[in-house]
């Protein structure tokens, strides 16, 4: 029943608020908490269904909306939502790359795991999305200014310049490809996402574990030259 769907979330949101106490240094919560994040069309037409529920969190403002307020009349003929389709929000990459332009209240919304398991188990649908609170890379003056144009740049430096920590949404694509014995490229590659604040040593580690081939015969090449003799392999200890 919707009413159930409603006040079980609402449940829950509160839950995470005392779990993970988000603060204008931590808008999201400490270091490491993950969250979901879910298409906002998909979001708003469930919320219509439960009875006009306001978005979970605010992205200018980095605070739980716990106001779910009464349900309004306007929802008695409300539908049931179909599954979940987060696709509309996603690259093609197969590495859950949020699309290019994508923004928190306007393509997508900010949930809960918990609550995206909830709907998930009601609704179905997906994919399932995950992304990770981490610190604030502190940028020099210099590259300050282009950072707004950065469709790589995290989410959360409007609302709390001086904060701690931000929801990384958009994660570095590394694609990664296979070689022979000869050090030719094989066609296999595959997009892979990793944090910007992870060291070469952890994604060498991930890739490792993921592509079942031992650490050590992983190479993680700098190509930003077209010149060969500007290219390296990059250090363990590098981000």
């Amino acid at each position: 029943a919707p009413h159930l769907e409603k006040e079980f979330v609402m449940e829950i949101m509160m839950r995470r608020q005392a779990e993970y106490p988000q603060t204008s240094l931590n808008p999201f919560g400490p270091e490491d908490t993950e969250w979901c994040i879910i298409s906002k069309d998909w979001w708003d037409s469930w919320r219509f269904y439960v009875g006009k529920i306001r978005p979970q969190m605010s992205y200018t403002s980095g605070k739980v909306d716990a106001d779910f307020g009464p349900q309004s009349p306007e929802r008695v003929a409300a539908p049931s939502p179909p599954p979940i389709d987060n696709l509309t929000i996603l690259k093609r990459t197969g590495a859950k790359q949020l699309a290019a332009g994508t923004t928190t209240g306007r393509q997508l919304e900010v949930i809960p795991p918990a609550v995206y398991a909830c709907v998930h188990a009601w609704y179905g649908g997906g994919p399932r999305i995950i992304r990770k609170v981490v610190p604030v890379i502190k940028k020099s003056a210099s590259s300050e200014d282009s950072s707004a144009s950065d469709e790589g740049s995290s989410t959360g430096r409007d609302f709390a310049s001086q904060a701690l920590t931000e929801l990384e949404l958009f994660p570095l694509n590394i694609r990664v490809c296979s070689c022979d014995h000869h050090g030719n490229k094989r066609h296999d590659h595959r997009d892979y996402l990793f944090s910007k604040t992870a060291t070469v040593a952890e994604m060498t580690q991930e890739l490792s574990d993921a592509k079942n081939i031992e650490a050590g015969k992983i190479r993680l090449w700098n190509y930003a030259h077209t010149h060969w003799k500007k290219q390296y392999i990059l250090s363990p200890e590098l981000t």
